[in-house]
């Protein structure tokens, strides 16, 4: 389906009467049209206010242990799935599944089962369960196409004279999850006896909901991982309550870094420090908010750590506070808890348009100060010494038609600079946010996001070689 404005697909997590009310009011309109000519008005209306009313979701949710999603296109509500993971058991439950008539078969279904999926992973669970009506053929066909097999028959008697007649059907999953079935934007590549970590910002819960978690995936290859796990959980006083953006984890004196931008509804956006014991965690934060300026709206922090040894946080000033984006450097005390001195300003490096690749953005109302009618973006800076001594630092905006471009910026007397553009992208083929990491073999690689659309972000690892100036893709 071609996402525009008014079709863009996100799912959140439902939470709070307002969701409840979405939903309720969704499962109103979904079920009177399609479960009404297999079991009748009557039953639909007996089952809709029993078990998806406003309070049965509620209990749903605050007693019984199943969580909802809800799925918009735009700002509409046009799908929900109710599920519930039992450990016992060995299954998630999936009790519900239902989406609006106009947006079937448009693949919305896969993005719920692959949060399912994942949902059973994380708890430890083989298979998926579900029931569904024996009349309701167009139902099983989607589940079949989707994996799921008939493993028995049951009748179930739900009161007011009514029952369902429903096949069960299951679905195994493998604990193991192959790279393009990774929702994950921003992917960040820790290699570590032996073994590779995989960071990402989730990309389902990107720009909208609360995540609640960050995610980290393991493996020996780059094709197949294990988990997810979960690597931090936010304490109950932690000031940010969405956009877990583009976490990056650090090996750094005998410990683990994860650099995290957050964001509240009250505060700047900025990147915090988390540190952990092993690279999987679990991650605690080692100081009270983040160490980018608390005025600044501030993203995709990274760490350099000098030729004398000294960390470095590197950052970007947000094009949606200035305008013009820029990336910045701020000397960190040893122990990354925060600046070395609070009191000094950020150093710019250098901004966006510095770069002849870089095309402006309509910045509609966003960075008023800003006399321009475009904005220029800054993404995921990264930076790696060449065998030289110099420094090569990847970075993202965007290129001709808006499409989502990893460049090159070099510096041949440190981070401080000055730092000079490359003429020409290492990759514009609307995918961006990079790293550069070593395999286990030893081959040089470019990690990033494709394509920069919501929902279909997928981890891809391209081979690098070296150019004599930087780096290109092989």
């Amino acid at each position: 389906m071609e996402q525009t404005p008014d079709t863009r697909i996100e799912i959140e997590r439902v939470a709070g009467p307002d969701l409840i009310r979405e939903v309720a009011a969704l499962a109103w309109e979904i079920w009177t049209e399609h479960y009404t000519p297999i079991i009748g008005a009557g039953q639909v209306a007996y089952m809709l206010d029993r078990f998806q009313s406003d309070e049965a979701i509620a209990a749903d949710i605050g007693n019984r242990g199943y969580r909802y999603d809800l799925i918009r296109a735009g700002t509409r509500p046009v799908g929900y799935a109710a599920y519930r993971a039992d450990a016992a058991k060995d299954e998630v439950f999936l009790s519900k599944l239902y989406l609006a008539e106009r947006f079937r078969g448009k693949g919305l279904s896969r993005r719920f089962l692959a949060r399912i999926e994942e949902t059973a992973r994380l708890t430890g669970c083989s298979r998926i369960r579900l029931t569904v009506n024996k009349y309701n053929s167009l139902s099983i066909q989607a589940y079949v196409a989707l994996g799921f097999s008939v493993k028995d028959a049951v009748v179930t008697d739900i009161g007011g004279g009514y029952s369902m007649d429903d096949y069960v059907m299951e679905k195994a999953v493998s604990q193991s999850v192959a790279t393009a079935d990774i929702n994950f934007r921003d992917p960040f590549l820790l290699t570590h006896e032996g073994r590779y970590y995989l960071f990402g910002t989730e990309g389902a819960t990107c720009w909208r909901g609360n995540p609640g978690r960050l995610l980290v995936y393991t493996g020996t290859d780059l094709g197949h991982w294990e988990g997810p796990r979960v690597c931090f959980t936010p304490p109950t006083d932690f000031w940010a309550d969405r956009n877990f953006w583009a976490p990056e984890c650090h090996a750094y004196h005998g410990a683990f870094y994860l650099f995290v931008s957050f964001k509240s509804p009250d505060r700047c956006r900025g990147t915090q420090i988390l540190r952990a014991e092993c690279p999987d965690g679990p991650y605690a934060p080692i100081s009270e908010g983040p160490f980018t300026p608390p005025e600044w709206e501030c993203l995709d922090g990274t760490l350099h750590v000098d030729s004398e040894g000294n960390p470095w946080g590197i950052f970007c000033h947000e094009w949606v506070q200035v305008g013009n984006g820029t990336i910045c450097a701020v000397r960190l005390l040893p122990d990354l808890s925060g600046p070395e001195d609070p009191s000094a300003e950020p150093v710019t490096l250098f901004a966006a348009n510095e770069a002849a690749w870089v095309c402006g953005i309509d910045k509609g109302a966003r960075a008023p100060e800003w006399p321009e009618p475009l904005g220029y973006v800054t993404d995921g800076p990264f930076v790696r010494t060449l065998p030289d001594g110099r420094l090569l630092m990847g970075w993202s905006s965007f290129s001709k038609n808006r499409s989502y471009t990893i460049g090159q910026a070099v510096s041949d007397h440190g981070i401080l600079g000055p730092w000079r553009q490359l003429p020409h992208p290492i990759y514009d083929q609307d995918g961006g946010h990079g790293m550069f990491f070593d395999t286990l073999d030893g081959c040089l690689m470019l990690a990033i996001h494709k394509p920069n659309s919501h929902l279909e972000e997928r981890p891809i690892f391209l081979k690098l070689e070296e150019t004599g100036e930087g780096y290109r893709v092989c």
